[in-house]
């Protein structure tokens, strides 16, 4: 879910309203036209790529690496804890005591559509 949330600031709002609102899934193109992802790696290549992105980091400054992901985190407000508190809050406080959020889980389970009461 927090992928979600955070959307609006890399997809921008209008994408990040259809995702959120329609719940469709994206395909690695999509996300890296969106800004949602940085880099495609080949099915069964995750751990190359990570090894050669880890590789790549590794040969740069550990300080240097901190102190510029602290500062872009800072210029661009992002607050990593108080999003994901926030996300809980409106997940569990809000949407998990629905009637629709209960109907989603049981139509999950009973592999069936779900049938919305709006409330």
């Amino acid at each position: 879910m927090p992928l979600h949330i955070r959307q609006s600031r890399y997809a921008g709002p209008r994408a990040a309203t259809d995702l959120i609102l329609t719940g469709r899934t994206l395909n690695a193109g999509e996300a890296l036209d969106l800004g949602l992802i940085t880099r495609i790696v080949p099915e069964g290549g995750l751990a190359a790529g990570v090894s050669w992105l880890l590789s790549e980091l590794d040969a740069l400054s550990p300080a240097v690496v901190r102190m510029s992901r602290r500062a872009l985190w800072r210029a661009t407000g992002f607050d990593f804890e108080a999003m994901l508190q926030e996300i809980g809050d409106v997940y569990l406080d809000q949407l998990m005591k629905t009637k629709d959020a209960n109907e989603g889980v049981r139509a999950l389970i009973d592999k069936r559509a779900p049938v919305w009461q709006g409330r």
